[in-house]
């Protein structure tokens, strides 16, 4: 009897007391804002990528070297998508090509990546 009376009372109590009408009405919300924090790194990816198309000296099969890991390697852009810029990075030994890797980079880390671009020879002429 007293567990009945006190269901009861705890019912009552929800209703009463708006907590039900609260979560009810705000549930929403936040699973939007869940739903978003997952959304935050895609949505950073696509407008680095946006600005990497817009604004950027670099484009696909284009000669760089990449700073990674202490060491500076020859690379070459091989892809570039709305998320993602892929490189790959080449092993030289006695100036041949002896192997490489692949490297993918999310577009929103490439601000921190250190990629220069060779420039063209010149031919001066000469001083004498």
């Amino acid at each position: 009897m007293e567990t009945e009376a006190a269901e009861e009372a705890l019912r009552n109590f929800g209703t009463q007391s708006g907590l039900a009408a609260l979560v009810e009405q705000y549930v929403w919300y936040f699973v939007i804002a869940f739903a978003l924090l997952f959304v935050r790194d895609s949505v950073t990816n696509a407008l680095a990528g946006i600005a990497m198309f817009v604004g950027s000296d670099y484009d696909e099969n284009m000669v760089c070297y990449i700073q990674t890991n202490g060491s500076r390697r020859p690379a070459r852009i091989t892809k570039t998508t709305l998320f993602s810029t892929s490189f790959y990075l080449y092993e030289i030994k006695d100036g041949q090509i002896t192997g490489g890797t692949l490297l993918n980079v999310p577009n929103s880390e490439l601000k921190s990546l250190r990629i220069e671009r060779p420039l063209d020879t010149l031919h001066l002429p000469d001083q004498s």
